[in-house]
């Protein structure tokens, strides 16, 4: 939770050798919330801010923004202000409502979480509620710094509003400029001498608020895409397949998907044991990032496709078995390929031998969330004829045989997952926010009509309903609704894909629990890919909610990532693999195990087969 990884700003007196402290300087983002009344209280609700915090906290808006630093700027941020801002005391008295637990259902049991250091009555941390003061302390607080491969980013969370819960009266904060004062440990002629990157840049310029200004740091954004200038030569390997020397020669397809990819315009590597060092389990979770690590900049990696059994115990190609929630006595691991993704961080900053904790390596020099390389995975289980069907199909969308009006449908089923969470919101959210705007029509499953107009094309949401939606036909298909390692409750299953027409191949987010479990070759996530899909989002582990949310904007419920991903994929036409991280780095670090086990089956440079 928020209160466990965002650092309170104190001024950090440095060495004699650091230059001099220099400025960043972006306005102050502008905020027009309204007071909406409930039952539990009153909410602030602000366009463009996160509507949920800390559980227990008063549920307060806030933004996170991103500042480009130089590439020689010091971690240790000097100091972080507001600087000709107006502070308003609003009339009258509020009673704000606090942040809801995050919660998780398994085989019916609801499981709800406060997070630690805190005392929760009546849904309140009264830690903050009792006392006499303004919760937050500042309208500005430091999260964290990292890098994006060469690019080093500042994350700065900005509270528009400062709520007193004794004397129940707020104040609102407007105008002026965020400063940001920052020194810097050796000069940029020293930093820019390493390998010239610069890719991403497209990403960076789209992230931070100060790019026009803060490029000139940056040598390799003065200069030509260093992929575009190399390919010729060989010397670049924008798209890498990682993969064991037995796949290479047991598939059928694989050469053809090599060539494939050529055509595509890609300069394609491949590494398989020679390459990477091998083994199984943990072992070769190792030695696939040490060769990624060694590899990513010099060869200008962009894309990186494992094929391989994903099982992180066993696995010859497995991901990697991280703990985001050590502390907690259930549900505490999470395999992941966010690991393979995030490369300059190190995931087990304090040592102990687990890696990806929330508590321990989310911290500078840790995890930083930041990708240098974007992963995806086709899962291999043994099965020849299931991986080269899968690659194959895979060539056959990109290459416009599985095209069609149906690529412009999103079919979006949601079931509740509790008495207050009915889950249709997130399918109107997705459909206003991603599906209209890129100029698609939507087939919606709902469980009720809820007084929608249009109302929904089916309901309720069962098996059934859902099966006559799939024969209309759609190129996305985002649902919500519990789950396990092979069923979408009331949605699909592992043995229902079989009835889908292949033809009509979809991308999917699985807002669920347990459908990507790599340890079972029969998870629903590669069923689908199987059959059904041509790329599938789901989850490793169980995967947490927010009970009756209702507004999905930046926030990292399992139905806030599926909005976002929506809308990187449909609206923005943003291949998958950088839908899913684009995704993982912009919303808001509160609940970090759905960041770990939110996994990508399939070719991470795909996109849609038609825009908008």
């Amino acid at each position: 939770m928020l209160n466990r990884y965002a650092i309170l700003l104190a001024v950090v007196f440095l060495a004699a050798h650091k230059l001099p402290a220099a400025e960043i300087c972006i306005p102050t983002p502008e905020c027009n919330a309204v007071v909406e009344t409930e039952p539990e209280g009153h909410s602030l609700i602000a366009s463009g801010y996160s509507q949920i915090g800390s559980p227990g906290d008063p549920a307060l808006p806030f933004k996170d923004l991103f500042l480009l630093l130089p590439p020689n700027a010091d971690p240790n941020v000097a100091s972080l202000t507001l600087r000709g801002s107006t502070d308003k005391l609003l009339p009258g008295q509020y009673n704000i409502s606090p942040a809801p637990p995050v919660v998780t259902v398994v085989d019916g049991k609801e499981i709800r979480e406060w997070g630690e250091g805190k005392q929760i009555e009546n849904g309140k941390n009264m830690l903050v509620y009792s006392k006499n003061e303004y919760f937050p302390s500042a309208n500005l607080q430091f999260i964290d710094v990292g890098n994006m491969r060469n690019w080093r980013i500042a994350r700065v969370r900005y509270y528009p509003y400062r709520y007193n819960p004794v004397t129940r009266q707020l104040v609102f904060t407007s105008g002026g400029e965020v400063v940001l004062s920052y020194r810097t440990i050796s000069s940029l002629a020293a930093v820019n001498k390493s390998v010239p990157d610069g890719l991403f840049a497209d990403k960076i310029a789209a992230l931070t608020s100060n790019y026009a200004q803060a490029s000139q740091w940056y040598s390799t954004a003065q200069q030509p895409n260093r992929t575009t200038s190399q390919l010729a030569s060989g010397t670049v390997t924008n798209y890498l397949i990682l993969t064991t020397s037995a796949i290479v020669a047991g598939s059928t397809k694989f050469q053809a998907f090599i060539n494939h990819k050529i055509n595509r315009g890609f300069s394609v590597g491949l590494a398989t044991e020679a390459q990477w060092g091998g083994g199984t389990g943990d072992v070769a979770a190792e030695r696939i990032r040490s060769y990624l690590r060694a590899n990513y900049l010099t060869k200008g990696i962009r894309y990186v496709l494992l094929i391989g059994n994903p099982d992180p115990s066993v696995g010859d190609v497995p991901m990697k078995m991280l703990w985001p929630r050590r502390s907690s006595s259930i549900y505490r691991e999470a395999p992941s390929d966010y690991y393979y993704a995030d490369l300059t961080g190190n995931w087990d900053l304090d040592g102990d031998g687990f890696y990806g904790e929330g508590d321990h390596d989310l911290r500078y020099g840790g995890v930083d969330r930041y990708p240098e390389v974007i992963v995806g995975r086709i899962p291999f289980y043994g099965n020849f004829a299931d991986l080269d069907y899968i690659l194959q199909k895979i060539m056959d969308y990109e290459a416009g045989g599985c095209g069609g009006p149906w690529v412009r449908n999103v079919l979006l089923t949601m079931k509740p997952s509790d008495t207050y969470t009915p889950g249709y919101h997130l399918g109107e959210a997705i459909k206003n926010a991603a599906a209209v705007p890129a100029g698609f029509s939507t087939t919606r499953v709902y469980e009720q009509t809820y007084n929608l107009n249009p109302p929904p094309d089916f309901t309720p949401c069962t098996y059934d309903t859902v099966s006559a939606a799939t024969q209309q036909h759609a190129g996305f298909w985002f649902w919500w609704t519990h789950g396990n390692e092979t069923v979408a409750a009331d949605v699909t299953t592992s043995t229902r894909t079989q009835t889908l027409d292949d033809r009509y191949p979809v991308f999917t987010f699985q807002c669920s629990c347990l459908n990507g479990t790599p340890e079972n070759s029969n998870n629903l996530g590669y069923a689908l890919l199987k059959r059904g899909a041509v790329a599938t989002n789901s989850a490793t582990r169980v995967s947490w909610y927010y009970p009756g949310q209702v507004d999905f904007t930046n926030t990292d419920s399992n139905a806030g990532m599926a909005y976002r991903y929506a809308v990187k994929l449909v609206r923005d036409h943003k291949p998958c693999g950088d839908a899913h991280f684009e995704m993982m780095v912009e919303v808001p670090l509160d609940i970090w195990m759905n960041h770990c086990v939110f996994n990508l089956y399939g070719d991470p440079s795909l996109a849609y087969a038609s825009g908008p």
